[in-house]
């Protein structure tokens, strides 16, 4: 009964935060600062969206994010990653896990993007899954695969879209229902120097779709600042990077009508 308590807890926070599925949100801070914006945001974090904008990497980089959700005790999200640069292409390894003691989901995703032309990328991953009570009363384990294609269409305009799953191993997941085909586009624009625009639409199926707006704004050299709404369910982000040589700390908090203030910190250095 407890374990069941808990799992529901637990599903009701990741649909109040319009991400049915096994993880609510994106683990690193740009993207929960820009309303999870994930879709054309390049950099180490992209092998959990879309690994086709990983190759804008130029150097091996790793890195560690944790999101808090205050809504539950303890509950909360622990993410690291690398990546490393090959020549036109890139290869990135990444852990997240989202519960806490009573309920723990686990994902392992190995990523690869690769640069095929001058204004086009494709990438791929397969993550293994595993989810499971402490008292073992419910077991589960799956793998996830996403497809991902980013396009510059200009220097200034830049689009892409991904999709993850568009047939569930519903063998393993039927019954817990955690697993969901989910599909996302996205745009960037850079209308002036140091400011950037952007536009995603994200679907995962059967639920409504989200549509999300952000922006960032390199303020001074060193520190950029972001800002992000999502319709459906509302949702107010805001953050900011500072750029220290090789390090990078980013900070980001999400405003929510009934969960209140969510924060997540991320810590990326990349090798030069």
């Amino acid at each position: 009964m407890r374990s069941l308590l808990t799992i529901l807890l637990a599903l009701t926070l990741k649909s109040a935060l319009g991400s049915p599925g096994l993880f609510p949100g994106q683990p690193d801070a740009r993207s929960a600062g820009l309303a999870n914006i994930s879709t054309i945001v390049p950099g180490l974090w992209a092998v959990n969206h879309n690994p086709a904008v990983m190759t804008g990497i130029e150097s091996f980089t790793v890195g560690l994010s944790h999101n808090r959700y205050l809504l539950i005790k303890g509950l909360s999200q622990s993410s690291a990653a690398l990546l490393v640069p090959v020549n036109r292409s890139a290869i990135g390894i990444s852990y997240r896990n989202y519960g806490f003691s009573s309920l723990q989901n686990h994902l392992v995703r190995v990523s690869t993007g690769i640069r095929l032309h001058e204004r086009f990328c494709s990438g791929v991953s397969i993550g293994y899954v595993h989810f499971a009570t402490r008292e073992k009363s419910i077991y589960r384990h799956s793998f996830s695969y996403t497809i991902g294609m980013a396009f510059s269409i200009s220097e200034k305009l830049r689009s892409g879209f991904h999709i993850s799953n568009p047939f569930p191993a519903k063998a393993a997941w039927e019954k817990a229902g955690l697993i969901a085909c989910e599909f996302a586009a996205g745009m960037s624009y850079e209308p002036v120097e140091n400011i950037l625009l952007l536009a995603e639409y994200h679907k995962k199926f059967p639920y409504p779709a989200a549509f999300r707006l952000g922006t960032e704004m390199n303020v001074i050299r060193k520190m950029t600042l972001r800002f992000g709404i999502q319709v459906y369910p509302l949702q107010v982000s805001g953050g900011l990077s500072l750029d220290l040589n090789s390090l990078s700390i980013s900070l980001a908090f999400t405003m929510h009508d009934k969960l209140g203030t969510m924060p997540c910190t991320s810590i990326d250095y990349q090798f030069k």
